[in-house]
């Protein structure tokens, strides 16, 4: 029995004994602590068996292994050898996947590169083939009007009007000039705002061509610098 019913413990008066009370929670809590002690033992002892029997079991494994003892001198001698490889290895492979990280990188700057100089030459192609076309259309306006010039000569000639006219124009205004004097062709003259404004066209090509050529050197330049860092990151990597 823990103690006295509650009635027990009273006084005359009804009033509960202190001392009884300090008393009784005593007792509770040193049953509460031999249970908790009892638990602990049989855990105690059901670990000691699993201990014995692990025991047993390993004597009869060495008993099974005559190696074993060879093994363990083995592992004695070499593990710290194996652990420092292993450690070795491990270093080695997180650097070949920096390494990775960083080829990765650089194999796409050198896509993005690729695209922008491809780009920039397809743009420079068309430049130039416009810049041809310009050309060849301009080289055909100037022939395109020389003949005009020469049928209309070569018509005035023939009803007799050169004496009356000395300079035939063309149609098209301003166009070239054709000067006639004693029934010959002397000098073929192409208006002068006509030239400057050609001549313009041709300076804005030439200096956009420039202006590709620059930029693709440029690219190129900056495309060499980049590997050259690239390889001195990986130089002091190692």
């Amino acid at each position: 029995m823990l103690g006295a019913p509650w009635s027990a413990a009273e006084g005359g008066d009804g009033v509960a004994d202190p001392d009884r009370l300090y008393t009784r929670s005593l007792r509770e809590d040193l049953e509460e602590a031999r249970d908790k002690l009892l638990k602990l033992k049989k855990m105690n002892e059901l670990l000691e068996g699993e201990n014995q029997d692990l025991r047993r079991r390993l004597l009869s494994q060495l008993v099974n292994c005559p190696d074993a003892a060879e093994t363990r001198e083995l592992a004695r001698r070499y593990g710290p050898e194996l652990a420092h490889a292993f450690s070795s290895l491990s270093d080695e492979n997180k650097y070949l996947k920096v390494k990775l990280q960083s080829s990765q990188r650089a194999e796409v700057r050198a896509e993005i590169r690729a695209e922008q100089l491809a780009n920039a030459l397809r743009s420079d192609e068309e430049k130039r083939y416009a810049f041809g076309l310009a050309r060849d259309a301009a080289r055909g306006s100037i022939s395109s009007k020389v003949a005009m010039l020469e049928a209309g000569c070569l018509g005035s000639s023939a009803r007799g009007d050169v004496g009356d006219s000395p300079v035939f124009r063309g149609e098209d205004v301003p166009g070239p000039v054709a000067v006639l004097r004693d029934n010959k062709h002397l000098r073929l003259r192409a208006d002068a705002n006509e030239h400057c404004l050609c001549t313009e066209k041709l300076q804005e090509l030439m200096d956009s061509l420039d202006d590709n050529l620059k930029s693709y050197e440029r690219n190129v330049w900056q495309l060499q610098v980049n590997v050259l860092e690239d390889e001195r990151t990986e130089l002091q990597m190692k």
